[in-house]
């Protein structure tokens, strides 16, 4: 391809077709006529026809990085679906795949490389990320799948697969009004929040399923490194989420998010909201948690945070049980309110008792 071309697939209400297939022993290469990274602008795929596909395909030097999402193979909105596999996207002059807007890589797609390339290997959001397969996705500027989280929310059944690299959120509120799962083994790094918001919020019937299954297949959720604590919002369950599950889960770094309550600083000393890493809430008429968590081990959130926040009235002691608190932290779990006497605002002894230490870290240094 020639320096300044780029191939386009359909657009508006016209569904181009997409047809390139070679084998392993005779692939297709597509390539710019000079060697640098960068040098022709990519293909892009707007709205593509059924059948349509890439197979044992090489598509080097495309992609620029004029914007954020830039790739060798760039695939947006809902029209653009193909089956993507046995191909390598490299030598790109930013990500290598783009994969946004509601566009989705069809079934039988998988065993790609994407390496080489200047940015990330891949560019999604959470409209797009759950039709994505594992691969070999390192040897790139940056070895993370980018998340650009502020577009879509999770309105529909998401699975976030186990790759072999992690992913790395923007720094944004993701809504999660249908179910997420995030597959065993995945590792999620949050940017630096600028606000104190969660990163996740679990509403009108959302669900989250974040299960390792297993101490060899944790689930990590950090921060950035290097990024002071608490560096990202948390995760907050709203009185309309569905039950969900944290289990055998990491949970570094987060805190950030205010969880709703006005007299956290009669305990915490802070500017009169409660931090925490996780915030649960329920009415008194719910009879279950909407969450349960056990197997979590949370850590380095920072002295003016607390791990779990209990929004809710009638607490048990053995709510959230068999978790561990490694510090620095101000405390591992919040006390609840006896249901009769919800209104704090007005009483220390109240606030004493509302926002006590349950489970304690088990180091402060």
């Amino acid at each position: 391809m020639s320096d300044d071309t780029w191939i386009e697939v359909g657009g508006g209400s016209i569904r181009g077709g997409l047809v390139a297939v070679g084998t392993a022993e005779t692939p297709i290469v597509i390539q710019g006529s000079s060697a640098g990274r960068g040098a022709w602008a990519g293909i892009s795929v707007y709205a593509a026809e059924e059948g349509s596909r890439l197979s044992h395909v090489t598509i080097s030097g495309g992609g620029r990085d004029e914007d954020a999402d830039q790739a060798v193979l760039r695939i947006s909105t809902p029209q653009a679906t193909l089956q993507v596999d046995h191909t390598t996207l490299t030598n790109g002059g930013a990500h290598g795949l783009a994969l946004v807007y509601g566009a989705q890589l069809r079934e039988g797609s998988g065993s790609n490389v994407i390496t080489g390339n200047d940015a990330s290997p891949i560019f999604t959001d959470f409209l797009s990320l759950g039709s994505l397969t594992d691969g070999i996705y390192t040897g790139n500027g940056v070895d993370e799948v980018e998340v650009e989280a502020g577009i879509g929310g999770v309105s529909t059944d998401t699975t976030m697969r186990g790759l072999s690299v992690p992913w790395h959120l923007s720094d944004a509120l993701v809504d999660v009004t249908a179910k997420l799962t995030i597959e065993p083994g995945n590792r999620l790094i949050f940017a630096t929040a600028s606000t104190r918001s969660p990163a996740f919020e679990v509403s009108e019937g959302g669900s989250v399923v974040i299960d390792g299954g297993s101490e060899a297949d944790r689930i990590v959720l950090t921060g950035e490194a290097g990024a002071p604590s608490p560096a990202w919002g948390g995760i907050t369950f709203l009185t309309t989420a569905h039950a969900s599950t944290l289990r055998y889960v990491t949970i570094e770094g987060a805190g950030s998010q205010n969880c709703g309550t006005s007299y956290g600083a009669c305990i915490a000393g802070d500017s009169g909201e409660l931090n925490a890493a996780v915030c649960v809430s329920k009415t008194e008429a719910q009879s279950a948690l909407p969450v349960t968590i056990e197997q979590v081990t949370f850590g380095n959130l920072g002295t003016k945070t607390y791990a779990i926040d209990r929004d809710y009235c009638g607490g048990s002691a053995t709510d959230f049980a068999n978790n561990s608190f490694v510090g620095p932290m101000f405390c591992g779990m919040t006390d609840t309110l006896p249901c009769d006497q919800s209104d704090c605002d007005s009483s220390l002894a109240c606030c004493d008792h509302a926002f006590s230490c349950v489970a304690p870290p088990t180091a402060q240094d």
